[in-house]
């Protein structure tokens, strides 16, 4: 227990910017993989990891140009749909964080730096719970709750305060 009192911040903060990447990586691939999957085969069940699109491509691109020409409009169109949901994702949690950041830095001030840390954490690990869940089980976790627990970690401060108190 006394070798963790030794631990700094910047090795926290590598691990969790280095997870939020990944994070990030993968939320936007599996939205636009979810979306190829409603929009291409809606009622087969896919275990295997695929891409719908890429597939759909390539068999009726061997059909004619007007069938690829669908295509290629259908996979725009869940593009867009996809680039739209995350980007309301990135504001779900920028938006309170700007705000709540301004609050708990001034709150580390009261109760230290480690506390405010470990509720900006929290709450960026509580937001990937949704997203789990709406990958585990897309016909019954609505979207809704992925763009809601994006906003629990953006009122938490999310990774935001760890620079935040870092620099102060």
């Amino acid at each position: 227990m006394g070798n963790l009192r030794k631990i700094t911040v910047e090795p926290v903060m590598f691990l969790c910017f280095a997870g939020l990447y990944y994070y990030q990586l993968v939320r936007d691939t599996g939205i636009y993989r979810q979306f190829c999957v409603e929009k291409f085969s809606p009622n087969e069940n896919l275990t295997d990891l695929t891409t719908i699109c890429g597939q759909q491509r390539a068999i009726l691109s061997n059909f004619s140009d007007s069938t690829a020409l669908s295509s290629d409009l259908e996979e725009d169109q869940v593009q867009k749909r996809a680039t739209l949901i995350i980007m309301i994702l990135s504001l779900a949690v920028i938006t309170p964080a700007m705000i709540s950041d301004l609050i708990l830095s001034a709150l580390s001030d009261r109760f230290g730096r480690k506390v405010i840390i470990l509720i900006g954490i929290g709450g960026t690990l509580v937001s990937i719970l949704p997203l789990i869940a709406y990958f585990t089980f897309p016909n019954t976790v609505p979207l809704y709750s992925v763009i809601g627990g994006n906003l629990v970690a953006g009122v938490s401060g999310s990774l935001a305060i760890v620079l935040v108190d870092k620099i102060e």
